[in-house]
Formats: structure tokens, C-alpha cells, sequence
């Protein structure tokens, strides 16, 4: 998901697989993280011997659960047999969360597994190293207080007004209000005026949290830094509740506003990245160090030449640790006013999972028009759901094109998810490629049993090719109209 250190990348990658098991026989179910890349056959002679493509940075590590619902990192022997693997809906994703440069691990919707954990389990984070070989430092629960600060951070830095769309109305007389918003180093920084423009005016005042408002002359023996409200002057009969909203999700909308609009950006050692490095540590309850936030270290540029820069690591961080997850990224649509074809003059049903040919296979995918009843037309653009990488693809038998003909994978930067396009006309080169980007376009090369022309969309899990995933399960906006 988020950021990966300079050349090779460092801490865990998408090949750490998460088994299960009573490692102690305690009751409580633990989780064996171990690594299994990908392997090649290099040929020697008369043998082939077998190469990952990948290093491992991390080695396996045994996490046992503890009566209190977190997990500790085990120095216990690993288990012996084979544990059974960690199953959907849970999953393991690959994030830096506390921006140090080595990739850590989320360990997510555990609590979903009735049988295997209780409900009350949260998800959780497993902390990387930053000496290559060693095993992971600490697992810190992702707390309800976490997940609600980068809910709201996420909801601001893809909705400029979403504070402001999503705050209750409460009754309110005519009259003078203040919500108390939070301390700052220094008095009227203009990186606050993000916050104070949701009210009519914001004051300011040095002393405790507990001072009288009305008094701004505050000049007692127990000043420490400047406190600052935000004011309603009512006119009506009511006015924004904002007190609702997590205060120190507010505070980086606040800090990063002029970031969002391109007036500033974060630089190394600067008040700005210091008063994030403090909020985002308070929240992760972890020191944010290094990497990222650390002076002197330009943005990080990935194997593939993907810059990440620190807003733009915050926001994947935001995305990957809200409430739903990758579920509740703001995905962009493969193809623009899709439906998904039903018959209608073709051989097989392009609904998720229709069973065809005779019931021998399930459809794994969608196959998606333009407008109901009507073929979308050959060379259409589709593009990418998210930021990603795009591998194109042709897939041939005895030189003929055939199955998915010309496609476009889309690997989604270290999370668990990657896109088919199929049936293309053309894709793009290979490289990195932006959400909302042409990702090929649309024609009918491969094995198409439909007589319409369509785009063939698929998602799949990077652990697990095999298993069907019903993009309308991913997201909102993926669930599409069928046509009648």
C-alpha cells in the first residue's frame, strides 16, 4: 500500500501468508506470518533449481494472542505441522504505518472469523524492523480511535467539505458558541485556517484547556501553550455540531490544508512535518520516524519509479486504516456508464459467478457495456480503479490469440488486490499508472462467447488467483445495473 525504502524496499512484502493455530495451548488462536514468494526454475544441467524472486526481510514470526485481544511477538518455536491458512474475509495487507520506510502489516477483519476469533477482536498492526533480518518490533491493536481519526482524515482529504457535509445540526438559540478545537505551538499559524473557516471566526488564547472562555485575558500561573476555539455567532435556530468529529483529525485538515491546495509542501525539519510526525505518532501510539519523516531523506522511489511523497503516503496510510478498509477507497469506474450484459443474443451471462457451459464453469468476472442493450464500441478507453501498476498481457495457444486476448492487469500498490481487463483492443505500455488513467481500450480479441462487444472485468486476490471475488462485493462502485 504505502511506501517502499529506497531500491529494493524493506520490512514485509505481499508474499507474508498468515496461518492459524494454538501455538501454546492456551485456548486462544495464534497466527504464524510466513514468507512464500514466488519461485522460479533456473536450469542446471539435468536439474532445475528453484530461485524466489524476492528476498526475505522479515524471517517467519509467531504471534500468540493474548487474554487482553491484542497479540505479542512469540519467541516460542514455530509450529509444527501445517496450520491451516488464514481465510477470507480476513486478510493481510502490507502498509508502513508508522512512515519509516519499512513496509509493515495490517491484519485485517480477523474479527470476522466467528469460530476462530472472538467478535471483540480488533484488527491489528505488525511492526517491521528497521534492521533487515530481524524480526517484527511490536503488534498494536487498531483501536476503535484510530480507525474513527483516519475514517474522518480520509473523508477530508478526498472531500474538501467533509466536515462541514457531515456535521449534525443541533438547536441551537441566537447567541455566542464556542467549541473548543484544540492547542497549537504558536498563535495564528496560517495552516489553522482550514478549521476556523468552517466557523464565523476562530480565538485564540495562552493558558489551560480549563480557562474560562470568557475570559481572554487569561494571565494565571499555569500558561503553557496557545488553546484555540472556533466561534458561532447564532442567528437562527441552529448551527453545526462539530464536536462529534475527532479533534486530531481535524488538527491535520487544519495543518495540511495549503499542502491540499499546492501553496505548500512538507518539507524535511519544518514545523508542519513535525506537528504531523507528533499527531500521527499519538494516534498510532508508535514513534513515526525515519523514512518519511525524517530530515534530510528526499521522497522515496520505488522499483518501479513510483514517486511517494509524504501527502501522498498520508493519504494511502488514511485509506488502508479507515473504518472499512480498501473497501472504502474511492474507487474509479473501469468503463464510464457501464452495465453489466445479460444475454440477449449471447452465449453466456455476464453476471458475476452465472454458471455456463453446461454448468462446467462459473463466470469469474463482469462483462460490461456502455448502455443497456446496446454493444460498447470497439476502442472505448477503460481505465484504472485505483493507482496501480498495469502488466499488459496477450494471452496465446500454438501462436493463435485466445482466452483474455489482449488485457490489462492492474496490481494495486502492496494491497492484496489486482484488476483484469480483458478482451482489449490494445492496453498500454507497462509501468505505473494513475487512478482515473487510460488503462487500454475496449475490442473483442480472445475467446468471446458474446455476439456484443464488452469489456471483461475481473477481481482477483494476489494470494489466491483461484478464488472468485464478486466485484460488487469490493465496492459500491462496482455494483452496477444489470440490463433488463
Amino acid at each position: 500500500m504505502l511506501i517502499v525504502a529506497p531500491a529494493q524496499g524493506a520490512g514485509f512484502d505481499e508474499h507474508y501468508v498468515a496461518y492459524y493455530g494454538d501455538a501454546n495451548a492456551d485456548g486462544r488462536t495464534d497466527l504464524y506470518l510466513k514468507w512464500e514468494p514466488e519461485i522460479t526454475l533456473i536450469p542446471m544441467d539435468e536439474l532445475s533449481i528453484p530461485i524466489p524472486l524476492s528476498r526475505r526481510d522479515v524471517p517467519n514470526t509467531l504471534l500468540t494472542q493474548t487474554a487482553s485481544g491484542g497479540f505479542v511477538v512469540s519467541t516460542s518455536a514455530p509450529p509444527t505441522g501445517q496450520w491451516p491458512m488464514l481465510p477470507a474475509p480476513a486478510f493481510v495487507a502490507v502498509v508502513d504505518f508508522n512512515m519509516d520506510g519499512y513496509m509493515d502489516l495490517g491484519l485485517r477483519n480477523l474479527s470476522a472469523l466467528s469460530g476462530i476469533f472472538p467478535s471483540t477482536l480488533r484488527d491489528q498492526i505488525v511492526y517491521a524492523s528497521q534492521v533487515r533480518g530481524q524480526g517484527p518490533t511490536m503488534v498494536r491493536i487498531i483501536d476503535a480511535a484510530a480507525q474513527k481519526f483516519f475514517t474522518e482524515l480520509y473523508g477530508w482529504l478526498t472531500n474538501a467539505n467533509h466536515f462541514r457535509d457531515n456535521a449534525p445540526q443541533i438547536p441551537s438559540s441566537p447567541g455566542k458558541y464556542a467549541t473548543y478545537i484544540g492547542y497549537i505551538l504558536k498563535p495564528y499559524p496560517p495552516y489553522h485556517a482550514a478549521l476556523c473557516a468552517l466557523y464565523d471566526t476562530c480565538e485564540y488564547r495562552f493558558g489551560n484547556i480549563d480557562d474560562p472562555f470568557a475570559d481572554p485575558n487569561n494571565t494565571d500561573a499555569t500558561q503553557n501553550v496557545w488553546h484555540w476555539w472556533g466561534i458561532w455567532n447564532v442567528t437562527g435556530s441552529s448551527r453545526p455540531d462539530y464536536s462529534v468529529f475527532d479533534r486530531r483529525a481535524m488538527e491535520v485538515a487544519s495543518l495540511l490544508r495549503n499542502v491540499v491546495i499546492g501553496n505548500e509542501t512538507i518539507t524535511p525539519g519544518s514545523d508542519l512535518e513535525s506537528a504531523l510526525e507528533i499527531l500521527i505518532g499519538d494516534v498510532l501510539d508508535v514513534i513515526v520516524y525515519g523514512g518519511v519523516f525524517d530530515e534530510g531523506v528526499p521522497d522515496y522511489e520505488d522499483d518501479e519509479g513510483w514517486v511517494i511523497d509524504e501527502y501522498r503516503a498520508l493519504i494511502e496510510l488514511a485509506a488502508q486504516l479507515t473504518t472499512t478498509g480498501w473497501s472504502n477507497l474511492d474507487y474509479y469506474n473501469p468503463l464510464a456508464n457501464a452495465y453489466i450484459n445479460k444475454k440477449n443474443g449471447c452465449t453466456a451471462d455476464g453476471r458475476f459467478g452465472w454458471v455456463r457451459n453446461g454448468g462446467k464453469k462459473a463466470h469469474d468476472g463482469v462483462d460490461l457495456g456502455t448502455s443497456p442493450l446496446t454493444p460498447v464500441e470497439v476502442g472505448t478507453p477503460v481505465y484504472a480503479v485505483w493507482d496501480g501498476l498495469a502488466k499488459p498481457y496477450t494471452q496465446r495457444r500454438n501462436g493463435q490469440v485466445t482466452g483474455w486476448g489482449v488485457t490489462t492487469k492492474l496490481f494495486l500498490k502492496n494491497s492484496r488486490r489486482y484488476f483484469i481487463y480483458a478482451h482489449l483492443s490494445s492496453s498500454i505500455p507497462e509501468g505505473r499508472i494513475s487512478r482515473a488513467s487510460v488503462a487500454g481500450y475496449v475490442g473483442r480479441t480472445g475467446n468471446i462467447t458474446c455476439e456484443k462487444t464488452h469489456l471483461h472485468f475481473e477481481v482477483k486476490d494476489l494470494a489466491d488467483a483461484n478464488k472468485m471475488i464478486d466485484p460488487a462485493a469490493e465496492s459500491s462502485v462496482f455494483q452496477w445495473l444489470v440490463e433488463p
